[in-house]
């Protein structure tokens, strides 16, 4: 799960980063949008699981 949210947070991230697409407007900002709660997610899951593992 956590490798499926990375790779899917990195991609919208990477590719908020690039030029707009004038055919596309509003593309890079709906990316940026929605990279920002999916880095957050992934943020929590990391903390947990590494929380979890210092538990142990």
């Amino acid at each position: 799960m956590i490798a499926i949210i990375s790779g899917f947070a990195s991609f919208l991230w990477y590719a908020q980063a690039q030029p707009d697409i004038p055919q596309l407007p509003g593309l890079r900002a709906f990316q940026r949008a929605q990279a920002l709660p999916a880095l957050r997610w992934l943020d929590v899951l990391l903390t947990q699981t590494q929380e979890r593992a210092e538990s142990r």
